[in-house]
């Protein structure tokens, strides 16, 4: 993974990873408002670095190996700087092994 990818805007881009589905969709949509609330208030401010901060949201709920696939796929790309996300366990362990350290993961 090249940690040194830059997204084409130079934004700080978060995969914010939320279940919409699931036993915890019932938090995934206001947990992505939390998540929006809190770039909103980050920009406002100035951003991080002077660089806007933007999301990307992926379903935290999907299976298992779909969310890995998405997120691995979406940082392998460059597409995302970072992950965070309230989740499963499962959900977490997966994500973990598969970012393993390449970019900041925030459960």
């Amino acid at each position: 993974m090249n940690s040194n990818a830059r997204t084409e805007s130079d934004a700080v881009v978060v995969g914010v990873v939320n279940p919409l589905q699931g036993p915890l969709g019932i938090i995934g949509p206001s947990a992505q408002l939390c998540a929006e609330l809190a770039a909103e208030e980050i920009n406002r401010e100035g951003g991080i670095l002077g660089r806007e901060v933007k999301l990307v949201h992926v379903d935290g709920g999907a299976q298992v190996h779909k969310v890995r696939a998405q997120v691995l796929e979406l940082a392998m790309a460059g597409r995302i700087q970072s992950a965070a996300g309230v989740h499963t366990a499962p959900v977490r362990e997966s994500l973990a092994s598969a970012i393993g350290g390449a970019i900041p993961y925030i459960y």
